[in-house]
């Protein structure tokens, strides 16, 4: 994955205060999780919004240069990017709703593969497996000072391509990650 995808994706998120590029829902996927968790703990709109379906996605491909790149956004069906900025005096009730969205998930059947809390910072990772354990979700979630964001990737994902997130992004985590 390139730099032209992140500078394409943080532009939109950051330009926009609601992206949203597509027809059609992904509420019933299997990968899907809802990312509008948030707002009732915040009682405001995200500052930033960013919803990519199956067709925002081949669209977006179709931009890159990269072929593996290219084959990586087709076989997503949605990315979702919600951020939210809030009173750096509600850390704590932020960090609680935090700690109810990790039991929703785990509830849910998301795999947790990376937890990491360091002086009001909190980070984690969750996979979505199917039942021929391929990933059909990932889940992140980023708490820093007075920002949260949320993401999620719907669509079948290989032990390789988790790997190559893991190397892109430096999470040593993903980089080792062995499921099958």
């Amino acid at each position: 994955m390139g730099i032209f995808i992140d500078f394409t994706l943080a532009l939109l998120i950051f330009l926009s205060p609601s992206f949203v590029f597509g027809i059609g829902s992904v509420e019933g996927k299997t990968g899907f999780f809802d990312l509008n968790i948030l707002d009732h703990v915040l009682a405001s709109e995200p500052e930033r919004k960013l919803s990519l379906n199956k067709l925002g996605l081949n669209a977006l491909a179709k931009l890159v240069n990269s072929e593996e790149e290219r084959a990586f956004l087709q076989k997503l069906d949605h990315v979702s990017i919600v951020k939210h900025e809030f009173e750096y005096g509600n850390y704590l009730v932020i960090d609680d709703a935090l700690i109810e969205v990790d039991r929703d998930l785990v509830v849910k059947g998301w795999n947790p593969v990376l937890m990491r809390r360091l002086d009001k910072q909190f980070s984690a990772i969750y996979l979505k497996f199917n039942q021929e354990l391929s990933v059909v979700g990932v889940v992140v979630i980023a708490l820093e000072g007075d920002k949260v964001l949320l993401g999620n990737m719907v669509g079948t994902l290989t032990q390789k391509e988790i790997n190559q997130i893991g190397h892109y992004f430096e999470i040593d985590e993903l980089k080792k990650l062995e499921y099958k």
